[in-house]
């Protein structure tokens, strides 16, 4: 009797070994695809669903008036390509995020974060974005680096805005412009 006992002990205890060993191994993977920069996101989903959960995929904004693709990119030539987004960014990963879709690529905002902050107030403010229902710090996180770096909605609070008033002007001039586009 006792060594029926000690077998099924040894029984659970093996089964509370693989359940860490696997815990462990999944922290692991995660760690190395973060430290590599590599996005737990839609767009690896799919390989990704073998070992991880995912969430449901985060949907970018959607313009309350869907402007002239070519005046768009002038004005985001114009306004934006420069200081604000990397030359590696191409037009149509901007353009993304106004098509309410999920992730293809990141778009890379190489100035600060307070910048990033009052652009995506301004968005809002100037109504040129449908309603986020107050998801549009996840929906930055999501559609953003931040001078390559993953960002996550937490970094946008207590963000203050940018007192920069070159910078501030060329974003206002580019949410006004869209604005204007819409009426």
């Amino acid at each position: 009797m006792d060594r029926i006992k000690r077998s099924s002990r040894k029984k659970y205890a093996d089964q509370d070994y693989l359940v860490l060993l696997n815990t462990v191994t999944k922290d692991i993977i995660k760690d190395i695809f973060i430290s590599h920069h590599l996005d737990l996101d839609n767009k690896h989903r799919q390989e990704l669903s073998k070992w991880f959960y995912l969430k449901e995929p985060v949907v970018s904004f959607r313009f309350r008036h869907y402007p002239e693709e070519k005046r768009l990119k002038q004005l985001f030539k114009k306004y934006l390509k420069r200081d604000f987004i990397s030359y590696h960014t191409p037009f149509e990963t901007f353009k993304s995020l106004f098509e309410a879709r999920p992730l293809v690529n990141k778009i890379d905002w190489v100035d600060q974060k307070s910048s990033l902050y009052y652009f995506i107030k301004l968005l809002r403010k100037h109504n040129v974005i449908a309603n986020t229902k107050n998801k549009h710090w996840m929906v930055a996180s999501e559609f953003f680096l931040l001078k390559g770096e993953l960002l996550i909605p937490k970094d946008f609070l207590n963000q203050k805005e940018t007192q920069d008033q070159k910078k501030r002007q060329q974003l206002e001039n580019f949410v006004k412009a869209l604005a204007q586009l819409d009426s």
